[in-house]
């Protein structure tokens, strides 16, 4: 079970925003209101092109629009490979190593 789905973790946290809102006077916004926000700051045609670029990039990254991490650990590793997969690699990896021929060197 993720962590964030487990009934303990979801009171807790309700909890620490009850007490934020009761000590600040201000609402914790959800996800979808700061997407929202997000969102309508792009459309201000009164907001400069930096804000709207900034939020653009928000809004994209909360919809996880951009991948900076590549998980290689599902990956199939060379040991999982069998015999006439590795042969393929090693024929691929031969052939783009092999020195091109040009009319300066033949």
């Amino acid at each position: 079970m993720k962590l964030y789905a487990r009934p303990d973790v979801i009171a807790a946290i309700a909890e620490i925003e009850a007490e934020v809102s009761e000590e600040s006077n201000v609402k914790v916004k959800t996800r979808i209101e700061r997407q929202g926000f997000w969102s309508a700051m792009m459309d201000d045609t009164a907001a400069n092109r930096a804000d709207k670029l900034r939020a653009s990039e928000l809004l994209g990254r909360s919809e996880a629009d951009f991948t900076d991490n590549v998980n290689t650990r599902d990956m199939q590793q060379p040991e999982d490979l069998t015999e006439q997969e590795r042969k393929t690699l090693k024929d691929i990896a031969e052939t783009m190593t092999k020195p091109r021929l040009s009319k300066e060197t033949g």
